[in-house]
């Protein structure tokens, strides 16, 4: 399948987030993407789908390994009383 390249904005929409979302994302590296010469950044729409995919999967991943560990931890104390 060819790539299907979007703008932000096309994005935030086809997401279900707010423009400024979408912008966040790029400024913190969580989004794959090109500018083209207009300086306009330009996403790959089955990467962007990909990567957030494995990003989820991989919170979801964290989330199990905290719960099993705080299954795992010793009962907290309560600080003695005076």
């Amino acid at each position: 399948m060819p790539p299907i390249f979007v703008d932000a904005r096309d994005l935030a929409e086809r997401l279900g987030v707010r423009y400024d979302t979408v912008l966040t994302w790029v400024r913190r590296g969580k989004l794959p993407h090109i500018r083209d010469g207009r300086g306009r950044h330009l996403f790959n729409l089955n990467t962007v789908l990909e990567t957030l995919r494995q990003k989820s999967l991989d919170a979801r991943h964290a989330a199990e390994r905290l719960a099993i560990q705080e299954e795992n931890a010793p009962p907290a104390h309560s600080p003695a009383r005076r």
